[in-house]
């Protein structure tokens, strides 16, 4: 019996070893593939991508988690029309590095702010979307001069996350990016696709063609996943920091909340808590309520740009 446990825990200790040296070993690839939007821009010295569309009033749009930029894509070409929309990858999706992040919502409310005043953006309403909202709400507090206004679409805003067993491994430094480099080769595939299909319930009939292809050559790349699960194991304790003070916010906040998300329901919590917010609802809208319902949910920021 002795003999045998020594053999499992050698052996176990072994594929860990072996796990974290492949994580060790991973370099993410640089720049962006051909036919994909956006350019490189070094923001406090970490090059993220960037797009911008428009003239006008700036907008600057925040994605979830682990979302990117296209994830804006039913609203960019509505708003350009009128504003100077910027669209970017947060640390470490997409195609932005992570270097600097702290896998927290202040370090990505202060990457917001630094896009903000490196490209020069004037009168900014900040758009956010699920983590990008908590993102947003972390960056209201701080009632920054640069911004005007802010809309949250499916915001989650207090201490009621459940990150699962996979969310703690995964968050493990070198560690999570070996196991995703396994992962990403075999159920991968079939797990972007299931975790896309419940994040638009139930509105899945208004995905887009080649929305999960692009995501599973984003989302399967270690760097993306693995940051993923250090903001969510983070997420509890950052949104119970910034919660209670919500109540000082001095800029117009907006909201926008499908009725029938299943992920995030704190807008109406949080239309109680902001002074002076806004909440529209959508019927039979889901999470990508951006999806369900683009016009509406363009109309909003307009709104909120032309106060």
């Amino acid at each position: 019996m002795k003999k045998l446990a020594l053999f499992s825990f050698i052996f176990i200790f072994a594929g860990i070893a072996g796990l974290a040296a492949l994580g060790f070993a991973y370099r993410p690839s640089d720049g962006i593939p051909d036919g994909l939007k956006g350019r490189i821009v070094m923001i406090n010295g970490n090059p993220m991508r960037i797009y911008q569309k428009g003239v006008g009033n700036d907008i600057l749009m925040i994605h979830g988690v682990p979302g990117a930029l296209e994830d804006w894509d039913p609203v960019i070409e509505d708003l350009a029309k009128d504003f100077r929309v910027t669209v970017y990858d947060r640390q470490g999706y997409g195609y932005s590095a992570r270097g600097g992040t702290k896998y927290n919502l202040e370090s990505n409310a202060q990457t917001a702010l630094a896009i903000i005043r490196e490209l020069d953006l004037k009168n900014t309403v900040v758009v956010g979307h699920s983590y990008g909202s908590a993102t947003s709400l972390a960056l209201a507090i701080q009632n920054p001069p640069e911004v005007r206004a802010f809309v949250l679409c499916a915001s989650p805003g207090y201490p009621e996350v459940h990150p699962t067993f996979w969310d703690y491994i995964l968050s493990v430094p070198y560690f999570g990016e070996g196991m995703m480099r396994l992962l990403s080769r075999s159920v991968g595939p079939q797990l972007v696709e299931a975790g896309i299909k419940s994040g638009f319930d139930p509105n899945q009939n208004l995905i887009p063609e080649g929305f999960i292809a692009l995501r599973e050559m984003m989302w399967l790349r270690p760097q993306v996943m693995t940051t993923r699960a250090r903001e969510y194991t983070r997420l509890e304790k950052d949104l119970a920091r910034i919660s209670p003070h919500y109540k000082d916010i001095k800029k117009k906040v907006y909201l926008v909340q499908g009725k029938s998300d299943e992920i995030t329901k704190a807008a109406w919590k949080l239309h109680e808590d902001i002074p002076g917010s806004e909440l529209t609802e959508f019927e039979g809208a889901g999470h990508f309520v951006q999806f369900a319902h683009p016009r509406e949910t363009a109309a909003v920021i307009r709104r909120a740009g032309k106060i």
